[in-house]
């Protein structure tokens, strides 16, 4: 999954899929308010039915009309605002994004979640959003030969953050490169710990260790057995 922050206005912005949040029981507000205007109050009238209330990981998928850039648009639930935290973001933009791959979006636009009325600073927001976005898609699969993991692949390719504000965009791309240090960090954490020990040796495991060492410039010293002897370690 590629990821991205651009400056723009989320309602007008080309892709398949849009994504926005909103807090239990409360009005839309900043770019979920802008997409409730450009919709025509649709936000606001479902809202009025009591057909979406914004409950955490609640899910709202709308359908605009042809002169809409975007195929649909998810509102996803944030809960209530003074439960918010890091974490819920996390878990708010994940259930977004797992609905937008189950229906076939390939390229996302999403608000960063907790920058506004979620009191986030823009970096952490960012972060928060890639972070949701990345790990919401992980799977392992690879010694799945049938079943659902290999019949239905991943949909999302792009997953761009947007906003208005021009001001906000370096500390958003600071915040975004972070999180998908730590999304791509943690992935790979659970592609080693889901790997069975007969496919993953400790030989295996210390040429992993050296090759991440040797991308980031850090100095690896990987014992072998003989050295464990030596050092009286008495583990083998």
């Amino acid at each position: 999954m590629n990821t991205e922050v651009t400056q723009g206005i989320l309602q007008q912005y080309d892709a398949d899929t849009l994504i926005v949040n909103l807090f239990e029981n409360t009005e839309p507000a900043g770019a979920t308010a802008a997409m409730n205007e450009a919709l025509g109050g649709e936000i606001n009238r479902l809202r009025a039915l009591g057909d979406f209330k914004g409950t955490l990981n609640s899910v709202l998928t709308l359908y605009p009309n042809t002169s809409f850039p975007a195929e649909r648009i998810i509102v996803v639930g944030l809960g209530k605002q003074s439960e918010f935290s890091a974490a819920r973001a996390i878990e708010a933009v994940g259930t977004a994004v797992k609905e937008a791959d189950s229906l076939g979006a390939t390229h996302i636009a999403t608000v960063a979640f907790g920058a506004g009325a979620g009191s986030l600073s823009p970096s952490e927001a960012a972060e928060m959003t890639i972070i949701g976005a990345k790990l919401s898609l992980y799977r392992y699969d690879r010694f799945k030969t049938f079943g659902s993991l290999v019949e239905n692949e991943i949909s999302v390719e792009t997953v761009r953050i947007v906003e208005f504000d021009p001001t906000k965009i370096v500390e958003l791309k600071a915040g975004a490169e972070i999180g998908c240090i730590l999304a791509d960090s943690v992935a790979l954490a659970r592609d080693l710990q889901n790997t069975p020990a007969g496919h993953l040796t400790p030989t295996m495991l210390a040429d992993q260790a050296s090759l991440l060492c040797a991308d980031i410039d850090v100095e690896c010293h990987i014992l072998k057995p003989t050295d464990m002897t030596k050092l009286g370690m008495g583990a083998l």
